[in-house]
C-alpha cells in the first residue's frame, strides 16, 4: 500500500473519532434549528474516502472502514479503561477531563466507578459510519464510468451523506420521541438543521477535491 493511501486511511481515521468527541458540541444555526458541530468534520470523511478510492480498490476501502470501526471501538474501550482506573492526585485534573470529554457516563457497580461514553450515539455512529461510506464508494464507483470525477463525487455525496442524517437522526431521536422528550416537530427541525449543513458542507467538500484533482493533475 502506498504512503499516500496511509495518509489518508490515517486522516480518515482520525476525522472520524474528532467527530465522534464533538458530537455533543451543538451549534445554533436559525432560531429552533441546532446541529451537531461534529457534522463539520464528518464531511471531510467523504472526502477523505473518495481519495482513498481512487488509490486503491473498493473491497479494500471496505476492508479499511472495518477495521476503523473496530479500532475505534478498541480506543473507547481503552479510554474506558483507563478513566476507571483511580490515578495519583497530581494527575487527577487530566483524569476529569478525559472522563468529560471520551467518557462522561458513570456507572457504579459495588462501589466501582466506571465511566463509558454516550453508547447509543457511539454504536449508531459506527454503524452509520460503516454504512454510509459503503454505500458512497459503491454510488461513487458506479457513476465514475458514467459521468465526470467532480459529477461523481457530488451525487456520491449527497446520497450517502442524506442517507446518513436520516438514519443517525432517526435512531438518535427515536428514544426521546418515544417518551415524549421531543415532539414530531423537533424531530422535523433536527433533519432540517442537518440537511442544511449536508448541502453546504457537500458544496465546501467539492470545493476542496477539485482543488486537489487540479494539483495532481499539474
Amino acid at each position: 500500500m502506498s504512503k499516500k493511501s496511509l495518509t489518508y486511511i490515517l486522516m480518515l481515521a482520525i476525522a472520524f473519532i474528532i467527530s465522534l468527541i464533538i458530537s455533543e458540541k451543538l451549534v445554533y444555526i436559525a432560531p429552533h434549528l441546532i446541529i451537531s458541530a461534529s457534522l463539520i468534520v464528518y464531511s471531510l470523511t467523504f472526502l477523505l474516502t473518495a481519495k482513498l478510492n481512487e488509490e486503491i480498490e473498493i473491497k479494500d476501502t471496505k476492508t479499511i472502514l472495518k477495521k476503523i470501526v473496530i479500532s475505534t471501538i478498541i480506543f473507547y474501550l481503552l479510554m474506558m479503561i483507563i478513566n476507571t482506573i483511580h490515578g495519583i492526585t497530581d494527575t487527577k485534573e487530566i483524569t476529569n477531563a478525559l472522563r468529560e470529554i471520551f467518557t462522561p457516563n458513570k456507572l457504579t457497580i459495588y462501589k466501582l466507578n466506571i465511566y463509558y461514553p454516550n453508547l447509543i450515539n457511539l454504536i449508531s455512529s459506527l454503524f452509520i459510519f460503516y454504512l454510509s461510506h459503503n454505500i458512497f464508494s459503491i454510488t461513487n464507483e458506479i457513476t465514475k464510468d458514467y459521468t465526470s470525477k467532480t459529477i461523481s463525487f457530488i451525487i456520491s455525496i449527497l446520497i450517502s451523506f442524506i442517507i446518513d442524517q436520516m438514519i443517525y437522526i432517526s435512531l438518535i431521536d427515536f428514544l426521546p420521541l418515544y417518551k415524549s422528550t421531543i415532539t414530531l416537530t423537533n424531530y422535523i427541525e433536527n433533519l432540517t438543521a442537518s440537511f442544511i449543513i449536508v448541502i453546504l458542507s457537500s458544496i465546501i467538500m467539492t470545493i476542496i477535491y477539485l482543488i486537489t484533482q487540479k494539483r495532481s493533475k499539474n
